[in-house]
């Protein structure tokens, strides 16, 4: 992926984290290959820069992590906080940061194992 040299990086230990774009996979790709954290954010989530051109928006900037916890911290940086516009009753707790830090509820993980295109899908 075209962001394989970052997550190389952070994942080396170089970095605790570095730039990345994203388009189809370059972030999550990468990043799961070297095992670190790589996700995708919603566009125009980043206040600094605006990629609405690029693939017709599909492509949005952020970075690979060593953690969740890492990539929430930088969301804080470069966002307008969770629910902007809104009322909260803690601003304080109105964070990415805060959110991966509160206990959750029990999650369940759906797993497809037929192509909605029948083609093959490998057992890996």
């Amino acid at each position: 992926g075209s962001s394989g040299g970052s997550s190389a990086a952070v994942a080396a230990r170089v970095f605790p984290m570095s730039y990345s774009s994203y388009g189809g996979g370059s972030i999550r790709l990468p990043a799961s290959y070297c095992g670190i954290f790589g996700f995708k954010p919603s566009r125009n989530i980043n206040r600094y820069e605006n990629m609405s051109d690029a693939w017709g928006g599909a492509v949005v900037s952020h970075v690979s992590t060593i953690s969740v916890r890492d990539s929430a911290a930088y969301l804080d940086l470069i966002t307008d906080k969770i629910g902007a516009g809104y009322s909260v009753s803690n601003p304080e707790e109105n964070t990415y940061l805060h959110s991966v830090s509160k206990k959750t509820k029990k999650l369940t993980i759906g797993l497809i194992t037929e192509s909605p295109t029948r083609t093959p899908v490998y057992a890996e």
